[in-house]
């Protein structure tokens, strides 16, 4: 006889691990500090990169004007402006990537404890199952490994 309690609970968690359950689960393997730190560095790696791009193109759209101007007192100013956008830059999208990536751990970390509430509750309708109607319990059976 099919028990439709267990037959919901069984489309619930194969929906999950077919959908969101696959990121969350990897999420999960990792620590909070593991993740967000990867993912810190990632932001670093891409900012760095993305601004060195648009400073490179900025000074080839003004290169003419850019050479006629190149005195050492302009230079030593652009070298100043250059890296204080830069450092703005890098703590503005580092504090978005850490408020964003912790909330996105905090969410994964939830779903992943109602997933394994889930399973936990599929395995005791099996486990209701298999002892019968009579309510009695089996005995765990002995490990088979050896004792060192």
């Amino acid at each position: 006889m099919l028990d439709e309690k267990k037959i919901r609970l069984m489309t619930k968690i194969a929906r999950y691990e077919q959908n969101e359950g696959k990121e969350d689960l990897r999420i999960a393997g990792y620590y909070r500090s593991d993740f967000i730190a990867s993912a810190l560095l990632k932001n670093f790696v891409l900012t760095t990169v993305g601004y060195a791009a648009v400073v490179i193109l900025y000074l080839a759209s003004r290169g003419d004007s850019f050479l006629e101007e190149l005195e050492f007192v302009h230079l030593i100013m652009m070298a100043v402006v250059i890296a204080a956008g830069y450092l703005i830059a890098l703590v503005c999208y580092s504090g978005a990537v850490y408020i964003l990536e912790s909330l996105r751990y905090s969410r994964a970390q939830k779903d992943v404890r109602a997933y394994d509430a889930w399973l936990v509750s599929l395995e005791k309708l099996y486990g209701n199952e298999k002892e019968g109607n009579t309510g009695e319990r089996r005995a765990k059976p002995k490990s088979r490994r050896r004792k060192a």
